[in-house]
């Protein structure tokens, strides 16, 4: 009953002291300080947990490390970023880590000032056996040539406030021609040949335009965003001057034994290669103007920029005689007789020689485009609009080939304009 006693009052002792610690803070004085409670709330399972960091990051500048966190990486639930995987633009879009896309894709038909034919012509002259040119049978100046401008922007949360574009433009084969009648040139003329050979004359003057530009643009509010960046422009042009002889059937075989008979063609090219290599800077801004309903808008650029301009020039001469023989011979039948063959041997010979000069100027090139763009979602739109382009210290082959000696180089001016289409695509 004792030993009972005892533990019974341990108990009680223990109860009491811990009832008192509990209600110690209600009895303190009125002049002392008490510490509040801790309150405890319960938060939904759906509710994603984010720190409460009150600095920014410099890496993800539009809000904090942990917002920036969360929104990525939660489900399709998340209160800013949604999906990480969901596309099209927006405000929600800026608190995923990934850039931003936007991609232009335009077919372009492009036109070019026509080319001097008339003076280019006077440069050509009869090749012999012939005395002079026969009449022109065609010509056909400069008009269009159809590209590609394509026109990638990005936007990274590391460089908050600018985005990231890489651009590209490409006109193929911009020509202008003139061809002259076919005529024959008698086997009598030709000490090689044994049959008539036909001639034909014909000018041929190439243009490329290709071009590369990687621009910083600023991300602004307004409908004005500046931009600027490096670029390269290459001009290609070639002005050849072909004379091509060919034979039409087929070579006759010869009638006696040991006799040959053949034919003797000649290809003349007298050719001028320019290349003009554009490397500088440009600047300029792009401009939403006028936006009439919600799926249609009209935006423009203007950029104007200095370039040192390498130019690469070459003039060619090349003559290739090909001479086919038949020579009829007899040989053996393998039964101690004789049969005849005809025997048919061609030979090709070909010279070439070119002069080259390379030089430096300073050229600029200005450019400018409005466009009408049609929104078919969030991500897909329609556009369409018309360009110019003006370029100013380039050489054009026309005038190398049109220079009387001594032959110096001659700044010249080239405008471009015409009209483009294609498709814009958000992400």
């Amino acid at each position: 009953m004792t030993d009972l006693s005892v533990r019974l009052g341990r108990s009680l002792s223990a109860y009491a002291l811990a009832l008192g610690l509990a209600l110690a803070p209600s009895f303190a004085r009125a002049d002392e300080a008490v510490e509040p409670a801790s309150v405890v709330t319960a938060v939904p399972a759906s509710t994603p947990l984010t720190l409460a960091y009150e600095g920014s990051s410099e890496a993800y500048p539009n809000g904090t490390f942990a917002e920036q966190l969360s929104s990525a990486s939660h489900g399709g639930g998340g209160p800013v970023g949604g999906s990480p995987h969901r596309t099209g633009p927006g405000r929600r879009d800026n608190w995923k880590v990934g850039p931003q896309w936007r991609a232009t894709v335009d077919g372009v038909l492009l036109f070019r000032d026509g080319a001097n034919l008339d003076a280019m012509l006077n440069e050509v002259g009869p090749i012999a056996p012939s005395v002079a040119l026969p009449p022109l049978e065609f010509r056909d100046n400069f008009d269009h040539a159809a590209g590609v401008r394509a026109l990638l922007t990005s936007e990274f949360p590391q460089c908050a406030g600018y985005e990231l574009q890489v651009g590209y433009v490409g006109v193929e084969k911009w020509l202008a021609n003139a061809y002259f009648e076919r005529e024959t040139i008698p086997a009598a003329s030709i000490p090689t040949s044994d049959v008539d050979v036909l001639q034909r004359r014909s000018l041929n003057y190439e243009s490329n335009l290709h071009a590369v530009e990687i621009n910083f643009q600023r991300a602004t509010r307004g409908y004005l965003k500046p931009f600027a960046g490096l670029r390269y422009l290459g001009l290609d042009e070639t002005v050849t001057d072909d004379n091509v002889q060919f034979t039409t059937g087929v070579l006759p075989n010869p009638v006696n034994v040991g006799d040959t008979i053949a034919s003797s063609t000649t290809q003349t090219t007298s050719a001028v290669d320019i290349q003009n290599n554009l490397i500088g800077f440009q600047a300029g801004v792009r401009l939403d103007m006028w936006r009439p309903t919600r799926k249609l808008h009209f935006n423009g650029f203007f950029s104007a920029g200095a370039y040192c301009n390498l130019v690469d020039r070459d003039r060619i001469f090349q003559d290739s005689n090909t001479v086919t023989t038949n020579q009829l011979v007899e040989v053996s039948d393998g039964n101690g007789g004789t049969v005849e063959q005809v025997n048919t041997t061609v030979s090709t010979a070909t010279t070439r020689s070119t002069i080259s000069g390379d030089g430096a100027r300073v050229a600029f090139v200005t450019e400018a485009a409005l466009a009408g763009t049609w929104k078919l979602n969030n991500c897909t739109a329609l556009r369409a609009g018309y360009q110019v382009m003006f370029l100013s210290g380039v050489e054009l082959a026309e005038d190398l080939w049109i220079a009387p000696p001594p032959v110096e180089a001659i700044d010249d001016d080239l405008f471009l304009h015409g009209w483009f289409a294609g498709l814009e695509y958000r992400r």
